[in-house]
């Protein structure tokens, strides 16, 4: 399915809702598979959303339409250069001029649950795939259209049911009637007055829908065995699990590995919701787009992160949800295909009686002040045995994709230790750290005392030559082996030389330099270096091709970020299709190949990480 890159919003949503020009919210632009909207509470967001839920069909645009209508009209001008040539004015019904008057009906907005504008189209060439002749040029014309008729495929959308998930959800029935008590005051809460309701599933539904689908075709009881497998795996760490629609109590019931069975509703309340929220979008038969409040209530930050990347998985769904999350909107930045939408009330004069205006503003999910719109701090660190304090994003993502490379190292680790469950790494943000205290014994109420705000700490920090010597030492005296000074100036330069390499070549690299020469170094020419100027002056051979600088005014490199992206592809190249044709061991050893590449004292800093986390997550 064809991601949508704009939504069209319906009139009810433009006369309450503004872009941050102060003009009619007219459409969502940059539109992903899921989309969150963020903001405090009175904010706009549940309204808004219930605004969209009860939009029959939107009219949207699609990505890459400009280049799939270029195509369209492409392959049309080739089949009339083709009648040309073999001198027919016509294959079948269709003449050179119905053809040329075909392009006028290319267009740029579909819909959601139909797609008439492109329906024309879509015959013509479905009608010329299946042309038979034995001529060669007939024959060109036929693939050329078999080609046009896959990529109209792709935009067919058939996303024909809105599904809303509100917050007043749960598996515990609330009478002996068994009746969706949650459903009916949602439906006159929100919906009252709704020209097209939406379908509500509130959780007490959840009998209904499962025996429906076991009582159904065999492709709806297939949904229910895949689905049954699935939260075993997720939920449940591969025990089976069997869900049973009971006649007689008119509940769920549910059978664990050996355990008995019992009612679903006594379930933990964060396995509950996870059912809740996972049941329809795996099951359904249908393209839906689903509404979804506050997915994160009652669930573990391990347990977010897995139903985020659930609903990312879903290629035939598109997702919208409100939350107060931070840490459901911190995991976005590791996930692609997500966009923010952040809401703000505007009241414009001191008038009594006015009726307030909402500001929606798409937010980049790479830019970390996305987290000071929820107004809460990372609380995730509360819930983990060990937290590693780096002093940014990029520290963040080199440590993680080194330490995972080095656990995929270890043949049988006990435990098998995962992020946000056992560990989880806080960014303290360079010269903050002096606003907080590592120290137990230290009494500094102006200070956040790190003991009471999360678990266990180690600290990171960088070498940065002689500069803040008394502050390290101060640290060292306090910390002990808690604190990781790294053996390199900072963390770029922990990286091996052959990755630098790389990216360098990566940077350098274009159509008028397709092969950059670059001179050969060491780790230790580096180590202890500015690498932007170390790149500068060193490493590039002859003239410098990229536009920009690699150093900034403190001779470290300038664009971290885009530096570390590219550099992550070459500490651990290896892909899921690579990893696929090895066995256990092969793929051990490929890592411990890559692992051993890195320079022995980013090895042993690695190690000590991985040491602290296993010493405070026994088996």
């Amino acid at each position: 399915m064809q991601q949508i890159e704009t939504l069209y919003l319906p009139d009810s949503v433009k006369s309450s809702y503004q872009n941050v020009e102060n003009q009619p919210l007219t459409q969502l632009d940059s539109l992903s598979r899921v989309n969150i909207l963020v903001g405090a509470n009175n904010s706009g967001k549940s309204r808004f959303m219930c605004l969209l839920t009860e939009t029959a069909n939107f009219s949207i645009r699609i990505r890459d339409v400009d280049f799939i209508n270029r195509t369209i009209e492409n392959a049309i001008d080739k089949i009339i250069n083709i009648y040309t040539f073999i001198g027919h004015p016509q294959i079948s019904r269709y003449d050179t001029s119905f053809l040329t008057q075909l392009k006028s009906k290319l267009i740029t907005k579909n819909n959601t649950n139909t797609n008439n504008n492109y329906q024309n189209i879509f015959d013509v060439f479905n009608h010329l795939s299946e042309y038979k002749s034995i001529y060669e040029q007939l024959k060109e014309i036929k693939n050329i259209s078999k080609e046009i008729v896959e990529i109209l495929k792709s935009t067919q959308l058939n996303l024909t049911k809105n599904i809303y998930i509100p917050t007043l959800r749960g598996l515990r029935p609330l009478n002996n009637a068994y009746n969706d008590f949650y459903k009916q005051q949602t439906l006159e809460s929100y919906f009252k007055d709704a020209e097209h309701k939406p379908e509500v599933f509130t959780g007490l539904g959840l009998y209904t829908e499962l025996r429906s689908y076991l009582l159904g075709d065999n492709a709806k009881r297939k949904k229910i065995k895949e689905y049954q497998e699935f939260i075993s795996r997720s939920l449940f760490e591969g025990q089976e699990v069997t869900l049973i629609p009971s006649e007689e109590q008119k509940i769920v019931v549910v059978k664990i590995g050996n355990e008995l069975e019992r009612p679903i509703h006594e379930l933990g309340d964060g396995i509950q919701s996870a059912i809740i929220l996972t049941f329809l979008p795996f099951v359904s038969l249908e393209n839906c787009i689903f509404f979804i409040e506050e997915p994160e209530l009652f669930l573990h930050p391990s347990m977010q992160r897995k139903i985020l990347e659930f609903y990312h998985s879903l290629g035939r769904h598109l997702f919208f949800m409100t939350t107060h999350s931070n840490h459901l909107l911190d995991i976005t930045i590791d996930i692609p295909e997500i966009s923010i939408y952040s809401f703000r009330k505007s009241i414009t004069s001191s008038d009594d009686d006015q009726t307030p205006q909402f500001v929606v503003e798409n937010v980049d999910n790479n830019q970390s002040s996305s987290l000071e719109l929820l107004g809460v701090r990372n609380s995730s660190v509360l819930l983990v045995n060990a937290t590693i304090w780096v002093e940014g994003i990029t520290d963040r993502w080199y440590l993680r994709e080194m330490l995972q490379m080095y656990m995929k190292t270890l043949p049988n680790p006990k435990p098998k230790l995962e992020e946000d469950i056992h560990y989880a790494f806080v960014e303290y943000g360079g010269g903050n750290i002096t606003n907080f205290s590592f120290f137990e014994e230290q009494d500094n109420e102006k200070l956040i005392n790190i003991k009471n705000l999360c678990a266990k700490a180690i600290l990171v920090i960088d070498h940065d030559g002689e500069s803040k010597k008394n502050r390290k030492q101060q640290l060292k005296d306090k910390l002990g082996t808690d604190l990781i000074i790294l053996p390199c100036r900072e963390i770029e330069n922990s990286l091996p030389p052959e990755v630098i390499r790389s990216v360098v070549i990566e940077y350098e690299t274009s159509t008028q330099k397709p092969n950059p020469e670059i001179n050969s170094f060491a780790y230790t020419d580096y180590q202890n270096e500015s690498l932007g100027d170390f790149i500068e002056n060193y490493v590039i051979k002859g003239e410098k091709h990229r536009r920009g600088s690699y150093k900034a005014d403190s001779g470290t490199i300038t664009d971290k970020l885009g530096f570390c992206k590219r550099a992550l592809k070459y500490i651990n190249p290896l892909t899921d299709a690579e990893l696929a044709k090895l066995d256990t061991e092969e793929r051990q050893l490929r890592h411990l190949e890559l692992f051993k590449a890195l320079p022995e004292s980013t090895q042993q800093i690695i190690i000590k990480i991985y040491d602290f986390i296993a010493k405070l997550n026994p088996s």
